[in-house]
This record gives C-alpha cells, structure tokens and sequence, in this order.
C-alpha cells in the first residue's frame, strides 16, 4: 500500500528518462488513498474467488471467470484476457502470445523471466554501488524501446523494463524500505505498480515491525475498511493471506511449531517447454485511422474520439461487409480498437484467404488480434461479418 500510493503520482510521467528534480510527496494520511487503487484491488479480486469456491484448488477456469466479469476495468493483458474469456478463448490460451499481443506486459511482472535484466542490474551495482543513473542508462538502452503493444512512444508498459526497475529498486536501495521506493518511483514508467511490488519484496522479508512509524502510522485507521470493488479489508487481506500460505506450506511438507513456518527445501522443477512472447519480433510501422492515404475503407463507417485528451481517431463500423484494407511489408499486423461498445464479429483475410498463412479473428467487443504468417509483403483485408 505504502508503495502504490508513493507513485500513483508519478506513473507513466517519466518514459525515456528518469525523474531528477521533483519531491517524492508523502504525509501519513496518504495511505486511505491505497483503497482505491487497482493495483490492489484487482488482485484481491482473485484472492475473493479462492474464499468462496476450493482456496488454493479453486480452478483457473472459476478465476478467469470471476475476473473477466468483475466490475472494474482492466488494461493491456489482462484487458485482453477478459475479452479472449468472453469470446471463448481459456486460460492458458486466453494470456498466450498467439492471442494476446500484451502478453509480456506488466500485468506480467511477478511471473516473468527476470533472468536477463537482474543480471544488468547486478553488474551495474557491482561497478559503483551508489550510482544507479549508470545502470538505468543501460536497462534503458537495451530494453526500453522493446514494447510491441505501444510502439514509438515513451510510455513503456513492458515487464522486462518494469521488473528492471524494481530489481534497482531493492539493489540499490540496500535494505533500506524509503530508498527502495525511491529509486524505484525515479527510474519512471509505471511508478507506482513498481514501487508497490519492490516494497512489498522487502516489506515481507524484514516484517512489518521494521517499517518506519510515519509510513504506516495510519494504517490501523483504514484496517478495517474494504478496498474498492471487494469486501476485503487490510485486515481480511492480512489474515487471509497467512491462512492460504500456512495451507501451501503444509500441504508441501512444511511444519508450524512455536509460531514459526519452516518451509520444505524442494528442487525446482519445471515440465513445460520454455514460452517468448515475440522472440525477435519489432512493430516495423504504426498507421493511425488520421493517415487515409494509407489505407482503404468501404461501407458505411463513423468517425469517433473519446476526447477528454486522448483524440486519436477511430472509425465505427456500422453494417455488415464494412471493409478494411491495406497492404503491409512483414510477418504480422496487429489491429487495435475500442473495448467500449459491443462490435460483433469481423474475418481477417490475408491476401483473400482466409486460411494457410492468415489466421481468421473474431471481435466480440474489441478488434484486437494479431494475423501472422511467413509472407513478406501481403495484403490484409478484415471484413465486418455482424454489428450489434
């Protein structure tokens, strides 16, 4: 909580570079802010699940259920997730690559591979431990540009680049709980999830007695009072989660004795086949509906903007045969939309097939898939089959 509420104020302020001059601002009160973030509560949305259904053997299928219908809004993959849900697409399927071209974004971070950038992280600790400038520099220059999902723009949602940050966060801050945030909320992008995920490393390995009084100081004020979208308080949340791990650890072989948890030591082990989202793969152009040379449109179609900031233009449309055409140099296209209204079912053809080298794509609520095939140069063609 501590750490979400620190960056909800500088998230996605910094992309491309890191904050130098600015107050990171905190007053103890700040902490009721922590109900109603999503960072929070979307997760404790699953642990609702586990309570009224099996706990820990409550199905993935019940938990994708519960999330792709739950009130609150969702973005990237797990936004994509819910609409692969509702089309008829499942877990595992639902977050996979072929499905999902946010699937190596942050909703990601805690089970990505961290392999790669920790050791850039460590070896720029390593050269001068109180310099980690030096080594955002080189996170920054090696993956910063690397995110499919919002190509050519500052704002990076990717967990390699994210879960870097966290990883400088605890290196750099040195046990220390306000350093780590820091650091964290300075290396930019999505400030507050980082800083939220590199507390919550170190909160649980020195405990909550070791977290200084004027960060938690008012917490005992909101324990009771349920985080938004749940029933769940700081308190349940607490209390719940040392039910599920005490059950996880004896059910694993562990023991309980005199208040203390001793783990069973297990040898990792891993039966599936190692899954990269995009290997080698970059967005080699972007086309805005606002370019209209470069593409063509037949039927009957409506312009349509959000406004309030975000201008971008899309186009509605509105009768079955509306076409949509463009030829492209590549291996795949991906095409975005809106996930405001119910727009019934489109085919993607590439070349007029729809088979072979193409892959046929539905859009129940939004138009949001990825066509691949081995070709260079093709054309595309997406057909509007019914609206609603």
């Amino acid at each position: 909580m501590i750490g979400v509420v620190k960056g909800i104020g500088m998230e996605f302020q910094a992309g491309g570079h890191h904050l130098r001059r600015f107050s990171i601002m905190w007053y103890p009160r700040m902490i009721k802010r922590a109900l109603l973030e999503d960072d929070i509560y979307g997760q404790l949305g699953f642990m609702d699940t586990m309570v009224k259904n099996q706990g820990l053997k409550t199905p993935v299928a019940k938990l994708a259920e519960e999330f792709a219908n739950a009130e609150f809004n969702l973005c990237h993959a797990n936004l994509q997730a819910r609409k692969n849900f509702l089309d008829g697409i499942m877990p595992p399927l639902s977050g996979a690559p072929a499905y999902n071209m946010h699937a190596n974004d942050i909703d990601f971070q805690i089970e990505s591979d961290y392999i790669g950038f920790i050791q850039t992280v460590i070896d720029g600790y390593g050269a001068d431990v109180s310099d980690w400038r030096s080594t955002w520099e080189k996170v920054q220059e090696r993956w910063g540009e690397s995110d499919l999902c919002v190509p050519y723009h500052p704002f990076n949602i990717d967990a390699t680049i994210n879960g870097a940050f966290i990883a400088m966060g605890l290196v750099f801050g040195e046990n220390d709980l306000e350093r780590t945030i820091e650091i964290a909320i300075r290396c930019g992008q999505d400030t507050d999830c980082n800083a939220a995920n590199a507390a919550a490393v170190l909160g649980i390995i020195q405990g909550y007695d070791a977290i200084d009084e004027n960060l938690k100081s008012h917490i005992p004020e909101i324990a009771s009072s349920p985080f938004l979208y749940t029933d769940i308080s700081f308190e349940k949340a607490v209390s719940l989660t040392l039910l599920f791990a005490e059950e996880n650890i004896l059910t694993h072989g562990g023991s309980l004795k005199d208040e203390i948890y001793r783990v069973k030591q297990q040898t990792p082990f891993f039966s599936g086949q190692l899954e990269q989202s995009f290997p080698k793969m970059v967005m080699a152009g972007f086309i805005q509906m606002s370019e209209t040379n470069r593409y063509r449109l037949q039927g009957n179609r409506e312009d349509f903007r959000y406004g309030g900031g975000d201008n971008d233009l899309y186009k509605v449309f509105t009768s079955p045969g509306d076409t949509f055409e463009m030829d492209f140099t590549g291996s795949g296209i991906s095409v975005l939309g809106s996930y405001n209204t119910d727009g019934g079912s489109a085919m993607a053809y590439i070349d007029g097939d729809p088979s072979g080298s193409s892959i046929a794509i539905t859009a129940r609520k939004q138009v949001n898939g990825m066509a691949t095939g081995n070709t260079s140069s093709t054309k595309w063609i997406l057909q509007m089959e019914t609206t609603h």
